[in-house]
């Protein structure tokens, strides 16, 4: 006799709460230490980013009195976005989560990454960056994150945006192209009004992150904040020279 889809999906909810109660949660960075959220070592592996600029995220020296005294965007930051919210460098261990959570979609790692987003203090709707077109089932990191910072700051989530295609992969293209290969690249699906808190897993070159807010602003949008789990290194960064 064949069972129905809602029937195998329910037993296999029931089996998974059944493996968590009877199996206690590890830390995903060491398989170790009780989780589910990272334990006390793993979080000492972490390097928050250093006085990020609030208009592009670039860590700098000291905390910026100005914007406009950053040496990378002199204040000016990333097209369509008014701040950018960022909270640790894309290294090391966080590095290995967020390959290995995007790589395999992996829900538990994913949860454990939402943790570390870093908090908002604007009243707004939450939108994440969607999923590429075509992408292999299973959990998106990005809606993830924004998921969690919905629920965790009593926020609405709204998935306002799709992409019209599917694009080039962003690491293998320089700077310049970067922009060329996300230029409106991304469709309002929800027009949202007020400000938007814009997330993403990663920033780079602000390219897509542009493109996304750019999009939103031609919409309804007045005011798109960019929230993101990590930001890539520079050779030219500042050192933080301490870890948690």
């Amino acid at each position: 006799m064949r069972l129905s889809s809602a029937l195998v999906s329910g037993c296999r909810n029931l089996c998974r709460q059944v493996a968590d109660g009877l199996l206690p949660a590890l830390c995903v960075g060491c398989s170790v230490r009780p989780g589910p959220d990272l334990c006390a070592q793993c979080r000492r592996h972490l390097t928050p980013l250093l006085h990020p600029c609030p208009r592009c995220g670039r860590p700098q020296r000291e905390p910026l009195n100005n914007p406009r005294s950053c040496r990378a965007c002199r204040g000016h930051g990333w097209l369509g976005i008014s701040e950018v919210i960022v909270g640790w460098n894309y290294e090391g261990l966080l590095q290995g989560l967020i390959t290995s959570a995007k790589a395999s979609a992996d829900r538990p790692t994913m949860l454990t990454l939402a943790t570390l987003m870093p908090a908002i203090e604007a009243q707004a709707s939450i939108v994440p960056v969607p999923p590429a077109p075509g992408r292999r089932h299973g959990p998106h990191l990005a809606t993830v994150l924004a998921r969690h910072l919905a629920h965790h700051h009593g926020l609405p989530l709204v998935e306002a945006l799709r992409c019209r295609h599917l694009a080039a992969e962003q690491h293998r293209l320089n700077a310049g192209d970067r922009r060329r290969n996300v230029e409106d690249l991304f469709v309002v699906r929800r027009p949202v009004g007020g400000t938007i808190v814009l997330v993403d897993d990663l920033l780079t070159s602000g390219a897509t992150a542009s493109a996304a807010a750019l999009a939103l602003r031609r919409q309804d949008a007045d005011r798109v904040i960019l929230a993101v789990l990590a930001r890539t290194p520079r050779s030219d960064d500042p050192k933080s020279g301490w870890r948690l």
